[in-house]
Order: structure tokens, then C-alpha cells, then sequence
């Protein structure tokens, strides 16, 4: 809990899933290949103890159903911003929302708000300043996916199985200060980067 809310605390652990080959059913998706999970961090204590943890790992089971064995471990070399204008591609599909908890268009006005105040948000958690400028988010090849999360809070509320996100995924480029979106490339950006959305990578 944070405050009085559930979970409303911004996490420092931001993953992507990527599943070489699957079919989709009614209720399950069936994995042909192997499943890439990508996690980073800025907090360098938690990267080290989730490093260490993952090493140690030899399987996971999911819902007491579905079991994972981990074949392989690899630690990346991450990139780093250098200058203000930098391109990305995502990772995972990013989720943007305003006060009122509505989907964000990447081309609303109010999705660089979203962009901004959210940012500015984890900054002063992460190390106690925001935003040192304004970010710039200008998208160029993206494509609008509607996800579906299964979550038990929802349907308790709502009485409905799913949740429905209308997300963004593909090319962008974030203008602003270099320290500014080291940080968020560590972390993720915009919205419910803790169930998987909001990877980047720099390219």
C-alpha cells in the first residue's frame, strides 16, 4: 500500500516479454519457442539483488498451472543518451492516461502532460529532483494496440473479466536532458511499467 492507496507507489522494476512463436486460445496462449523476459532497473541495489536472485533461479511456476525453466541468463550492456534528441523503439507497448484515468492518443496534447508529469513523479522518488526540462515526445513510426489485462480489483469493481488499454508501440524519439532519460530508459516511461509496459531501447 501507499498512502491509503493499493499499489499506487511507482516501482523501479520495469520488464517486456517476447514469446518466439505462440497460439492464441480462448482463455491461454500456447508457447511454441522460448520466452525472452527483459528486465531493467534504475536502482542499482535492487538490479543486484534481482541479479543475483535470477542466477540462483532454475524454474518458476505461474498460478500453481504453468512452469518455466530457465535455459539461459544474460546480462546486457546497456546504452546510454549522450545528447538531447535520441531515438527508441519500444520493448513493450507504452500506456499513457490523464487525471481522469482516460487512454491517452500519443497525438493528444495531453499526452506529453501525461509524459511529463508522470516522469516528474519517479525522478524526485528515484533521487529526489524532477524533471531538470521539459520532455519532448514526438512519435514516428507507432501503431495503437488495444491490451487486455486480467486484474481481480477490476473485476470486483467493474464485474468485468478484462481491462482494456489502448497502448502504443514502435519508433519515437524523447528530446530533453540527457541525465533526465538515462534514468527513464532504466526504468521504463509513462504507465504501468511494473505489469510490463513502458520498455524502451535506444537505437
Amino acid at each position: 500500500f501507499y498512502g491509503e492507496k493499493k499499489n499506487k507507489c511507482i516501482k523501479d522494476l520495469n520488464f517486456s516479454v517476447y514469446l518466439d512463436g505462440f497460439k492464441l486460445g480462448e482463455e491461454d496462449i500456447e508457447v511454441l519457442g522460448d520466452i525472452i523476459l527483459n528486465i531493467t532497473t534504475a536502482d542499482l541495489k535492487l538490479g543486484l539483488i534481482l541479479y543475483n536472485a535470477l542466477l540462483k533461479l532454475k524454474e518458476y511456476t505461474y498460478k500453481n498451472i504453468y512452469t518455466l525453466e530457465k535455459v539461459k541468463f544474460i546480462k546486457i550492456k546497456e546504452k546510454k543518451v549522450k545528447d538531447r534528441f535520441n531515438v527508441f523503439k519500444t520493448l513493450s507497448p507504452i500506456y499513457a492516461k490523464d487525471i481522469n484515468n482516460k487512454d491517452l492518443d500519443i497525438y493528444d496534447e495531453d499526452f506529453k502532460l501525461s509524459l511529463n508529469y508522470i516522469s516528474d513523479i519517479y525522478l524526485k522518488k528515484f533521487r529526489g529532483t524532477g524533471l531538470k526540462e521539459e520532455i519532448k515526445f514526438i512519435p514516428i513510426k507507432m501503431k495503437m494496440h488495444i491490451c487486455k489485462e486480467e486484474l481481480k480489483d477490476f473485476t470486483e469493481k467493474t464485474g468485468r473479466k478484462y481491462i482494456c488499454l489502448k497502448c502504443y508501440s514502435g519508433l519515437f524519439s524523447l528530446e530533453g536532458n540527457a541525465e533526465d532519460i538515462n534514468i527513464l530508459l532504466q526504468s521504463g516511461i509513462l504507465y504501468r511499467r511494473s505489469f510490463g509496459f513502458g520498455m524502451i531501447e535506444l537505437i
